[in-house]
């Protein structure tokens, strides 16, 4: 997903050029600092996340749990699993589409307790018909409890489309969603790794998948440019949301130094951008 955005980092600059020339903060271990920062909190405010946790934390054991619980419950929305055998017996008989209005049409509601819309026999088959169904933010939209049962013969489910597939298909896809969970935390995984950032390591196994780049122009015009891979359509508002707070208080945290110094000589920070030789 290539997307283009603005940010607005005049005030971000504005504090930067102030610690450097008024408070003679070293440019390049600032620039370091402030990038470091805002990959954390970029991971903050990036899914998943427990309830509650927003912006709270890179990502704790609870937040993992809520986003393998978002994608069972999502998934569930248009998919359950069914014997292979019983499915093919249904798919020889009846076809694999409009299952649900053929079987009541012919009024074969005994022994077959059947409402299912489709069947399918491969991950890809359940792959495209989940893609088809999520909507702009990446989710299935609830259509209704998602109830239904590992019994395919007697699912009565709310959502208004269902495939149903064997249980291994749906078990191997399933497992296939879970284990990207992290990965837009990790969207500038390797950013963070190159300037020292620890990412919760279940965020970290994702390893260069959608990890991004790192670059450092060379001095006396030092400069860091990070790229990432995303998937997610709000990663470019969250990222200029981070950046306008990363200027607020890096203005305000500036101000703060310039006011002490005045007073005391001292620059009270413990930032190494502040106190490097």
């Amino acid at each position: 997903m290539n997307l283009k955005f603005d940010l607005d980092t005049v005030q971000f600059r504005a504090a930067a050029n102030r610690a450097v020339t008024e408070l003679g903060a070293n440019a390049q271990e600032l620039l370091k600092e402030e990038t470091r920062f805002a990959i954390r909190d970029f991971a903050k405010v990036t899914p998943p996340f427990a309830a509650g946790a927003f912006n709270t934390s890179m990502g704790s054991a609870a937040d993992k749990k809520a986003g393998e619980n978002a994608i069972k419950k999502d998934l569930s929305q248009v998919a359950s699993r069914g014997n292979q055998a019983m499915l093919q017996f249904v798919a020889d008989n009846f076809g694999t589409t409009q299952i649900k209005q053929q079987l009541f049409a012919k009024g074969s509601k005994k022994p077959y307790i059947i409402d299912w819309d489709k069947i399918a026999f491969t991950v890809a088959e359940l792959m495209a018909f989940h893609k088809k169904k999520r909507n702009r933010y990446g989710r299935t939209p609830t259509q209704g409890a998602g109830m239904g049962s590992n019994d395919a013969t007697i699912g009565r489910w709310k959502a208004r489309e269902k495939l149903v597939v064997p249980f291994e298909v749906y078990t191997d896809y399933l497992h296939s969603l879970l284990a990207r969970v992290g990965r837009e935390k990790n969207t500038f995984g390797l950013a963070a790794a190159r300037l020292g950032l620890r990412l919760p390591s279940w965020v970290r196994k994702q390893g260069l998948v959608g990890a991004g780049g790192y670059y450092e122009g060379k001095s006396p015009s030092f400069f860091i440019l990070i790229s990432g891979k995303t998937q997610r359509p709000q990663a470019p508002q969250a990222l200029a949301g981070v950046m306008k707070k990363r200027g607020e208080i890096l203005a305000k945290e500036v101000e703060r130094l310039l006011k002490s110094f005045a007073s005391t000589g001292k620059i009270l920070t413990r930032r190494k951008s502040f106190n490097s030789e």
